[in-house]
């Protein structure tokens, strides 16, 4: 660090930043609002785009900590999971939350994308403590490194740092607009269609079927076979993350035989809506089920189907009489709904799939100006920036 460009200084993040204690006594009688859980935040985004509020849920008792718009809430607990937001409103949170705020010489600008930096999460990181419960002190925070640059330069970074922020958020935006499309169009396509009246009373036992009987992911040619957990498929969009052969993940345990023209579902946590429509053969979790369409109904429509508003409020409903989240087969099969001819299932697919196309176009978006904003981060905040300006 002895090539600092310069008017700039090494500094560690608690010679910029303060912890902030502000407990009260009677939360649930206080002016505020709304509370922060760590549920609420989502990974990787400064904006905070879900709450609890006071009025309608009771505190958990170590919800006591007020904190202010301007300050970074930093969940003491799992750094790793990069779940830190810049707070638009006055809130309470629970004690283990940290509730920070710029010192002088710490631009305000500036001061939120600081916790987005690679380093310094590695750092949390490595400095975590405990087993059961792992988190990170504030004075192990508090010790990370960096260089700053001087207040006019810091402010031009924030500028361009906030100039992607804000693209970020316009995309998540129109997603968070086409996803109500999507659950309103399901809906209304159900619920208002004029030739409903003519459509099949059904349960999905009328128009599926589910594998039975377990192969062994040991032997040929299931070990050579791609292998689909439930944490290999997205949330809401079926999209396959990653894929792995039986070998590879190192599995021994009996899983389920599917061919390209299954539909995966986790049974475990419907609340997710982990579903799949695989274009190969492969072995799956014994936790999801690889339903077959009969002639009756498209296997998109399937697909469409299962990822429903109704039909996850009813498989959640089932879920809860276990002590893991799960509804069993016996139940996923009675689900009823109202089935269409083919050729409507074929318009309702076209149209679906349009608009689950616009919401994947704007995830890349999103992935890619997240990747521009850490490159950013690392470039603009590295010591070299002085190279990076001529």
């Amino acid at each position: 660090m002895s090539n600092l460009p310069l008017e700039w200084h090494l500094v560690t993040l608690g010679d910029v930043v303060r912890k902030v204690e502000n407990n009260l006594e009677n939360p649930n009688e206080s002016e505020y609002e709304r509370f922060i859980k760590v549920e609420h935040l989502d990974a990787d985004s400064l904006k905070i785009r879900r709450w609890g509020l006071v009025e309608e849920e009771a505190l958990p008792p170590t919800f006591r900590k007020v904190f202010k718009a301007g300050q970074i809430l930093y969940p003491t607990r799992n750094p790793h999971l990069r779940r830190t937001a810049y707070a638009d409103f006055d809130g309470i949170c629970g004690e283990k939350t940290l509730t920070l705020e710029p010192k002088e010489g710490l631009a305000e600008e500036l001061f939120p994308f600081i916790f987005q930096r690679e380093d310094l999460i590695q750092h949390a990181t490595s400095m975590m403590i405990g087993s059961t419960n792992p988190h990170i002190r504030w004075r192990d925070l508090a010790s990370f490194q960096f260089p700053l640059p001087p207040l006019d330069e810091q402010r031009h970074i924030a500028e361009i740092l906030w100039a992607v922020e804000d693209a970020i958020e316009g995309y998540n935006i129109c997603g968070a607009d086409i996803a109500v499309t999507q659950n309103v169009y399901f809906r209304d396509w159900f619920d208002k269609n004029p030739d409903a009246d003519t459509w099949l009373d059904v349960t999905l036992k009328d128009v599926c079927t589910i594998q039975n009987g377990q192969v062994d992911p040991t032997t040929a040619p299931y070990r050579n076979m791609i292998h689909i957990a439930a944490d290999d498929i997205e949330s809401r969009t079926g999209r396959i993350i990653e894929m792995k052969t039986a070998a590879e993940d190192g599995i021994i345990s009996g899983k389920y035989y599917f061919t390209e023209n299954a539909v995966l579902y986790s049974k475990i946590r419907p609340n997710l809506e982990k579903v799949a429509l695989p274009d190969f053969e492969g072995v799956c979790s014994a936790d999801m089920y690889p339903m077959y369409p009969c002639d009756n109904i498209l296997r998109e429509f399937l697909f469409y189907l299962l990822l429903s508003k109704d039909f996850t409020k009813y498989a959640v409903a089932c879920s809860v009489r276990s002590a893991i989240p799960k509804i069993n087969r016996n139940d996923l099969l009675v689900y009823r709904f109202k089935l269409p001819s083919l050729q409507e299932q074929s318009l309702f697919v076209n149209n679906l799939t349009t608009l689950m196309a616009s919401s994947q176009q704007i995830r890349e978006h999103i992935q890619k100006l997240a990747l521009l904003k850490q490159k950013l981060l690392q470039e603009l905040l590295a010591d070299n920036y002085a190279n990076l300006v001529q």
